[in-house]
Protein backbone atom coordinates (compact mmCIF):
# COMPACT_ATOMS: atom_id res chain seq x y z
CA UNK A 1 0.00 0.00 0.00
CA UNK A 2 1.39 3.40 -1.08
CA UNK A 3 1.02 5.72 2.48
CA UNK A 4 0.95 8.82 0.60
CA UNK A 5 -2.29 8.21 -0.74
CA UNK A 6 -3.73 7.87 2.72
CA UNK A 7 -5.67 11.09 3.96
CA UNK A 8 -5.49 11.55 7.70
CA UNK A 9 -8.34 12.82 9.75
CA UNK A 10 -8.07 16.01 12.00
CA UNK A 11 -8.94 16.05 15.38
CA UNK A 12 -9.18 18.51 17.80
CA UNK A 13 -10.27 17.61 21.55
CA UNK A 14 -8.58 19.98 23.46
CA UNK A 15 -6.89 23.87 23.38
CA UNK A 16 -4.83 23.93 20.20
CA UNK A 17 -3.48 25.11 17.14
CA UNK A 18 -3.42 22.93 14.18
CA UNK A 19 -2.42 23.40 10.24
CA UNK A 20 -4.47 23.98 6.99
CA UNK A 21 -4.41 21.04 4.77
CA UNK A 22 -6.19 18.15 2.74
CA UNK A 23 -8.00 16.15 5.42
CA UNK A 24 -10.50 13.30 5.01
CA UNK A 25 -12.76 14.53 8.58
CA UNK A 26 -11.99 17.66 10.80
CA UNK A 27 -13.68 17.43 14.23
CA UNK A 28 -13.22 20.02 16.96
CA UNK A 29 -14.74 19.48 20.04
CA UNK A 30 -12.65 21.58 21.99
CA UNK A 31 -11.05 25.36 21.58
CA UNK A 32 -9.13 25.14 18.77
CA UNK A 33 -7.45 27.75 15.70
CA UNK A 34 -6.68 26.53 12.46
CA UNK A 35 -4.58 28.28 10.57
CA UNK A 36 -4.39 27.70 6.95
CA UNK A 37 -6.95 26.56 4.55
CA UNK A 38 -9.17 23.47 4.45
CA UNK A 39 -9.81 20.94 2.05
CA UNK A 40 -11.81 18.12 3.65
CA UNK A 41 -14.67 15.51 2.97
CA UNK A 42 -16.38 16.83 6.42
CA UNK A 43 -15.95 19.18 8.73
CA UNK A 44 -17.79 19.75 12.18
CA UNK A 45 -17.17 22.00 15.31
CA UNK A 46 -19.25 21.29 18.31
CA UNK A 47 -16.87 23.23 20.48
CA UNK A 48 -15.28 26.91 19.93
CA UNK A 49 -12.66 27.24 16.74
CA UNK A 50 -11.88 29.83 14.45
CA UNK A 51 -10.38 28.88 11.15
CA UNK A 52 -7.85 31.65 9.66
CA UNK A 53 -8.20 30.73 5.78
CA UNK A 54 -10.63 29.17 3.47
CA UNK A 55 -13.01 26.01 4.12
CA UNK A 56 -14.25 23.37 1.35
CA UNK A 57 -16.11 20.57 2.60
CA UNK A 58 -17.05 17.77 -0.19
CA UNK A 59 -19.73 16.76 2.17
CA UNK A 60 -21.05 18.31 5.20
CA UNK A 61 -19.79 20.89 7.32
CA UNK A 62 -21.82 21.33 10.64
CA UNK A 63 -21.27 23.81 13.66
CA UNK A 64 -22.98 23.23 17.13
CA UNK A 65 -20.47 25.56 18.61
CA UNK A 66 -19.32 28.38 18.20
CA UNK A 67 -17.39 28.90 14.96
CA UNK A 68 -15.51 31.25 13.14
CA UNK A 69 -14.47 30.90 9.26
CA UNK A 70 -11.91 34.00 8.32
CA UNK A 71 -12.28 32.30 4.24
CA UNK A 72 -14.80 31.54 1.73
CA UNK A 73 -16.68 28.34 2.94
CA UNK A 74 -17.85 26.19 0.30
CA UNK A 75 -19.86 22.73 1.22
CA UNK A 76 -22.53 20.12 0.04
CA UNK A 77 -24.64 20.74 3.07
CA UNK A 78 -24.45 23.40 6.11
CA UNK A 79 -25.81 22.71 9.18
CA UNK A 80 -25.89 25.30 12.10
CA UNK A 81 -27.30 25.03 15.48
CA UNK A 82 -24.52 27.61 17.60
CA UNK A 83 -23.08 30.75 16.52
CA UNK A 84 -21.16 31.03 13.67
CA UNK A 85 -19.78 33.23 11.51
CA UNK A 86 -18.69 33.63 7.70
CA UNK A 87 -15.80 36.63 7.27
CA UNK A 88 -16.03 35.25 3.44
CA UNK A 89 -18.71 34.01 1.20
CA UNK A 90 -20.36 30.90 1.52
CA UNK A 91 -21.48 28.72 -0.93
CA UNK A 92 -23.67 25.37 -0.34
CA UNK A 93 -26.41 22.89 -1.80
CA UNK A 94 -28.41 22.96 1.17
CA UNK A 95 -28.16 24.70 4.26
CA UNK A 96 -29.93 24.78 7.53
CA UNK A 97 -29.50 27.29 9.97
CA UNK A 98 -31.37 27.39 13.63
CA UNK A 99 -29.04 29.29 16.10
CA UNK A 100 -27.02 32.29 15.32
CA UNK A 101 -25.47 32.97 11.70
CA UNK A 102 -23.34 35.86 10.22
CA UNK A 103 -22.48 35.97 6.77
CA UNK A 104 -20.47 39.20 6.08
CA UNK A 105 -19.97 37.76 2.26
CA UNK A 106 -22.38 36.65 -0.36
CA UNK A 107 -24.01 33.67 0.01
CA UNK A 108 -25.05 31.17 -2.83
CA UNK A 109 -27.51 27.88 -2.40
CA UNK A 110 -29.91 26.01 -3.68
CA UNK A 111 -31.95 25.36 -0.92
CA UNK A 112 -31.56 27.64 2.89
CA UNK A 113 -33.39 26.97 5.96
CA UNK A 114 -33.40 29.88 8.49
CA UNK A 115 -35.23 28.82 11.90
CA UNK A 116 -32.72 30.52 13.90
CA UNK A 117 -31.35 34.40 13.36
CA UNK A 118 -29.56 34.93 10.11
CA UNK A 119 -27.29 38.41 8.96
CA UNK A 120 -26.45 38.61 5.85
CA UNK A 121 -24.05 41.42 4.41
CA UNK A 122 -23.81 41.17 0.95
CA UNK A 123 -25.76 39.76 -2.01
CA UNK A 124 -27.76 36.32 -1.34
CA UNK A 125 -28.60 34.06 -4.57
CA UNK A 126 -30.66 30.92 -2.98
CA UNK A 127 -33.30 29.46 -5.06
CA UNK A 128 -35.20 28.23 -2.51
CA UNK A 129 -35.67 30.40 0.57
CA UNK A 130 -37.61 29.46 3.78
CA UNK A 131 -37.22 32.18 6.82
CA UNK A 132 -38.81 31.38 10.01
CA UNK A 133 -36.84 32.97 12.39
CA UNK A 134 -35.14 36.94 12.19
CA UNK A 135 -33.24 37.69 9.32
CA UNK A 136 -31.72 40.79 7.48
CA UNK A 137 -30.17 41.02 4.32
CA UNK A 138 -28.12 43.96 3.83
CA UNK A 139 -28.12 43.72 0.01
CA UNK A 140 -30.52 42.24 -2.61
CA UNK A 141 -31.56 38.28 -2.40
CA UNK A 142 -32.52 36.73 -5.42
CA UNK A 143 -34.42 33.12 -5.62
CA UNK A 144 -36.98 31.13 -7.30
CA UNK A 145 -39.50 30.97 -4.64
CA UNK A 146 -38.94 32.50 -1.22
CA UNK A 147 -40.81 31.37 2.04
CA UNK A 148 -41.21 33.90 4.73
CA UNK A 149 -42.58 33.04 7.87
CA UNK A 150 -41.02 35.10 10.96
CA UNK A 151 -39.41 38.52 10.43
CA UNK A 152 -37.66 39.26 7.26
CA UNK A 153 -35.53 42.62 6.18
CA UNK A 154 -34.15 43.25 2.80
CA UNK A 155 -32.66 46.47 2.58
CA UNK A 156 -32.63 46.87 -1.21
CA UNK A 157 -34.54 44.58 -4.02
CA UNK A 158 -35.91 41.05 -4.00
CA UNK A 159 -36.21 39.14 -7.32
CA UNK A 160 -38.63 35.54 -7.34
CA UNK A 161 -40.68 33.82 -9.38
CA UNK A 162 -43.18 33.36 -6.15
CA UNK A 163 -43.00 35.29 -3.14
CA UNK A 164 -44.98 34.03 -0.56
CA UNK A 165 -45.07 35.80 3.14
CA UNK A 166 -47.52 35.01 6.16
CA UNK A 167 -44.98 36.94 8.39
CA UNK A 168 -43.26 40.37 9.10
CA UNK A 169 -40.87 41.82 6.19
CA UNK A 170 -39.40 45.18 5.13
CA UNK A 171 -38.05 45.56 1.65
CA UNK A 172 -36.43 48.69 0.70
CA UNK A 173 -36.88 49.34 -2.90
CA UNK A 174 -38.50 46.70 -5.37
CA UNK A 175 -40.45 43.38 -4.97
CA UNK A 176 -39.84 41.71 -8.38
CA UNK A 177 -41.98 38.40 -8.73
CA UNK A 178 -44.53 36.03 -10.66
CA UNK A 179 -46.71 35.80 -7.66
CA UNK A 180 -47.10 37.19 -4.69
CA UNK A 181 -49.19 35.56 -2.04
CA UNK A 182 -48.73 37.79 1.53
CA UNK A 183 -50.49 36.73 4.51
CA UNK A 184 -50.39 39.67 7.07
CA UNK A 185 -49.08 38.14 10.13
CA UNK A 186 -47.55 41.74 11.03
CA UNK A 187 -46.55 45.19 9.20
CA UNK A 188 -45.22 44.58 5.89
CA UNK A 189 -43.47 47.11 3.82
CA UNK A 190 -41.87 47.67 0.54
CA UNK A 191 -41.41 50.47 -1.78
CA UNK A 192 -42.26 48.97 -4.82
CA UNK A 193 -44.13 45.67 -6.27
CA UNK A 194 -44.25 44.67 -9.57
CA UNK A 195 -45.54 41.17 -10.89
CA UNK A 196 -48.18 39.02 -12.33
CA UNK A 197 -50.52 38.26 -9.74
CA UNK A 198 -50.47 39.75 -6.04
CA UNK A 199 -52.90 38.65 -3.18
CA UNK A 200 -52.74 40.56 0.18
CA UNK A 201 -54.90 38.81 2.88
CA UNK A 202 -55.32 39.49 6.75
CA UNK A 203 -54.15 36.63 8.62
CA UNK A 204 -56.89 35.39 10.89
CA UNK A 205 -55.99 34.32 14.48
CA UNK A 206 -52.34 34.67 16.66
CA UNK A 207 -49.44 34.77 14.82
CA UNK A 208 -46.54 32.77 16.33
CA UNK A 209 -44.01 35.34 14.55
CA UNK A 210 -46.08 38.40 16.52
CA UNK A 211 -42.54 38.22 19.04
CA UNK A 212 -39.90 38.93 15.73
CA UNK A 213 -41.87 41.52 14.16
CA UNK A 214 -40.42 43.99 17.33
CA UNK A 215 -36.78 43.31 15.73
CA UNK A 216 -37.35 45.51 12.70
CA UNK A 217 -40.62 47.68 13.76
CA UNK A 218 -42.53 49.19 16.31
CA UNK A 219 -45.70 48.57 14.48
CA UNK A 220 -47.42 45.80 15.33
CA UNK A 221 -50.43 46.48 13.10
CA UNK A 222 -51.12 43.73 10.36
CA UNK A 223 -51.07 45.83 6.77
CA UNK A 224 -48.88 46.14 3.77
CA UNK A 225 -47.61 49.42 3.68
CA UNK A 226 -46.34 50.01 0.04
CA UNK A 227 -45.68 52.97 -2.54
CA UNK A 228 -47.22 51.47 -5.76
CA UNK A 229 -48.15 48.38 -6.68
CA UNK A 230 -48.57 47.19 -10.58
CA UNK A 231 -49.70 43.43 -11.50
CA UNK A 232 -52.57 41.89 -14.08
CA UNK A 233 -53.81 41.08 -11.48
CA UNK A 234 -54.49 42.40 -7.80
CA UNK A 235 -56.68 41.69 -4.99
CA UNK A 236 -55.74 43.72 -1.69
CA UNK A 237 -57.09 43.94 2.13
CA UNK A 238 -55.40 45.72 5.19
CA UNK A 239 -53.38 47.70 2.82
CA UNK A 240 -52.13 51.79 2.71
CA UNK A 241 -50.65 52.69 -1.34
CA UNK A 242 -49.78 55.26 -3.19
CA UNK A 243 -50.64 54.16 -6.54
CA UNK A 244 -52.38 50.99 -7.85
CA UNK A 245 -51.91 49.78 -11.05
CA UNK A 246 -53.82 46.50 -12.81
CA UNK A 247 -55.77 44.97 -15.67
CA UNK A 248 -57.78 43.38 -12.98
CA UNK A 249 -58.19 45.17 -9.63
CA UNK A 250 -60.10 44.41 -7.01
CA UNK A 251 -59.96 46.06 -3.16
CA UNK A 252 -61.10 44.41 -0.40
CA UNK A 253 -61.63 45.75 3.71
CA UNK A 254 -59.30 48.04 5.16
CA UNK A 255 -57.17 49.98 2.10
CA UNK A 256 -56.35 53.08 1.86
CA UNK A 257 -55.62 53.97 -1.52
CA UNK A 258 -54.41 57.67 -3.04
CA UNK A 259 -54.98 56.08 -6.80
CA UNK A 260 -56.16 53.22 -8.74
CA UNK A 261 -55.99 52.78 -12.43
CA UNK A 262 -57.24 49.44 -14.05
CA UNK A 263 -58.09 48.43 -18.01
CA UNK A 264 -60.65 45.72 -17.60
CA UNK A 265 -62.30 45.22 -13.91
CA UNK A 266 -62.57 47.39 -10.32
CA UNK A 267 -64.38 46.28 -7.37
CA UNK A 268 -63.87 48.18 -4.08
CA UNK A 269 -65.33 47.00 -0.25
CA UNK A 270 -67.33 49.76 1.42
CA UNK A 271 -64.85 49.76 4.11
CA UNK A 272 -61.65 50.94 1.96
CA UNK A 273 -60.94 54.66 0.69
CA UNK A 274 -59.92 55.10 -2.62
CA UNK A 275 -59.56 58.71 -3.53
CA UNK A 276 -59.39 58.67 -7.04
CA UNK A 277 -60.52 55.63 -9.86
CA UNK A 278 -59.03 56.06 -13.42
CA UNK A 279 -59.71 53.36 -16.53
CA UNK A 280 -57.03 52.97 -19.01
CA UNK A 281 -58.11 52.64 -21.89
CA UNK A 282 -55.38 50.49 -24.67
Amino acid sequence: MDNKNIISDLIISGSCTASGGRYNKVISNGSGKINGDIHCDEFKISGSTVVNGSVESNGQLKMNGSGKIKGNAKCDTLKTSGSSKFIGNLSCNEGAVSGSCNIEGEIKANVFEISGGCTVLKDASIENLRASGACNFHESVTSKEMVVNGGIKVSKNVESEIFKASGSFEIGQMLNADEVFIKLGGFCRVKEIGCSKIEVNKSFGKSIIRDFISIFSKNLDMELEVETIEADYIYLENTKAKVVRGENVIIGKNCEIDLIEYKNEYKCDEESVVNKVERINC
